[in-house]
């Protein structure tokens, strides 16, 4: 995914237990477009959940541990 062609900032990422990647979100409107589009590329595979909206996260869960490796800026 790139944050730069759906036009959205991405505040922070992290790897959560169990194989799990965190998106820190800077609303609620890009944590829509973000769990449309990880739902959309990979929601048959991973389990893609929008967390509470006054604190807005993606957790994308049971991700393969060589996925867990990522730059800065990459989702």
């Amino acid at each position: 995914m790139d944050p730069g062609e759906l036009k959205i900032v991405i505040s922070g990422m992290k790897n959560v237990k169990k194989g799990g990647v965190m998106i820190n979100c800077d609303g609620n409107r890009t944590k829509k477009k973000i769990a449309a589009k990880a739902t959309k590329e990979v929601g048959n595979i991973y389990e893609v959940v929008e967390g509470k909206s006054y604190n807005p996260k993606i957790a994308i869960r049971e991700v393969e541990t060589k996925y867990l490796v990522y730059e800065d800026g990459e989702i």
